[in-house]
């Protein structure tokens, strides 16, 4: 029975292995295509696979031809497929990984002043407050909770990818609320019926002069890869970007308008903006009027995403997206546990995986069993 287990988890694994590298491939062709990037063979492929498929399978040679066209030779680019399916396996296991996809637990799980403040939530279909005190919600108990706050943002707890499901709700003159999107009036009848699964109601992130000076309807966040080793179970900062919403849009979504930077081991900016199909371009030709290129609190930030890290103890890789508040404090808005998104540090600085590839994979190796098919 444990080897028919086996044997079929391994045949899902494939199987998404598959999936996964034949839409990466897409993509990445159709970064090529938009960047003049030639497919063909290019100094250090060789050795990159060979590092690569060491995992047991078949692995594309495109991901590296755009991030060698960027960056130059680097064996530790992480092809997306493999870190998906064999690297956060081991290090955020699939089996442990429920309670953090919740947003409604967040505020279990970090202290008081790490997230933004929670107006009220729905969980299983009933609502609470900020302190999971269940709620018979009417319109006039949700005025009640809304007084003193200026904004408020309401989003799934679940699955909320690529901004889906955010509305930001704000009060009129006369003290009504509405969407900022088409001004429905905020209602226990519009929420019940707007968002059917779970949702988090808080308060909307008042972002800092510096983030807010790159695009001021949408909060622009630092995303930050933070890895808990296995070596010495201490946390580290593999590497940042600046993520950075279109014009007129609510979320910083690259794949919504938005565009992305890369931030220096020592807090500073770039030079370089890209689109999600990987176009650069100067950042001071998009933003020629910035006051600073180098992000306010940087120790802070990367004090405070280290901290997140070790709060959570089942699960060693993670993408934290920090907003930084109007006194340039540091506020978690989400912490990803899979999916890592590696091509955007390796489009601005190297391997997604930094000083640590080496030891990630070899651990992922060491603790991946065997695969039973082979290319």
């Amino acid at each position: 029975m444990k080897f028919l287990k086996t044997f079929v988890r391994h045949k899902l694994r494939d199987h998404n292995y598959r999936h996964l590298q034949r839409l990466n491939d897409v993509q990445y062709k159709e970064v090529m295509q938009h960047n003049s990037i030639p497919d063909s063979p290019c100094e250090g492929e060789a050795e990159w696979l060979s590092y690569w498929q060491r995992f047991g399978v078949k692995v594309s040679p495109r991901q590296y031809r755009v991030f060698h066209h960027y960056i130059g030779s680097n064996p530790h680019f992480v092809p997306e497929e493999v870190c998906n399916c064999f690297i956060e396996p081991v290090l955020c296991p699939e089996e442990l990984r429920g309670p953090y996809l919740d947003k409604n637990i967040f505020d279990r799980l970090l202290p008081q002043g790490f997230l933004p403040p929670t107006v009220c939530r729905r969980i299983d279909g009933h609502f609470y407050d900020s302190e999971y005190r269940h709620l018979v919600l009417d319109d006039s108990k949700l005025r009640s909770l809304l007084d003193g706050h200026s904004a408020v943002i309401v989003k799934p707890s679940y699955n909320s990818t690529q901004g889906d499901g955010i509305e930001l709700f704000q009060p009129s003159d006369n003290g009504h609320w509405f969407a900022s999107s088409d001004h429905n009036p905020l209602t226990v009848s519009l929420l019940t019926n707007r968002w059917k699964g779970d949702f988090i109601m808080q308060q909307a992130v008042r972002q800092s002069a510096f983030t807010a000076q790159f695009n001021p309807s949408s909060v622009n966040t630092v995303r930050l890869a933070v890895y808990r080793s296995v070596a010495d179970d201490r946390c580290h900062l593999l590497g940042s970007i600046l993520r950075i919403g279109g014009d007129g849009s609510l979320v910083d979504n690259v794949h919504m308008g938005g565009r992305f930077v890369g931030i220096k081991p020592d807090g500073s900016l770039d030079d370089t903006l890209f689109t999600q199909h990987a176009e650069p371009s100067p950042l001071l030709q998009a933003y020629p009027h910035l006051q600073s290129l180098h992000i306010p609190e940087w120790e802070a930030i990367v004090a405070f995403g280290k901290d997140v890290c070790s709060r959570l103890p089942h699960h060693r890789l993670l993408a934290l997206d920090i907003a930084l508040d109007s006194n340039d404090k540091p506020c978690l808005l989400e912490f990803n546990i899979q999916f890592f998104s590696t091509w955007f540090f390796q489009y601005t600085s190297g391997s997604a995986f930094g000083d640590y590839a080496d030891e990630i994979v070899e651990y992922c190796l060491l603790n991946n069993p065997t695969r039973i098919l082979r290319y």
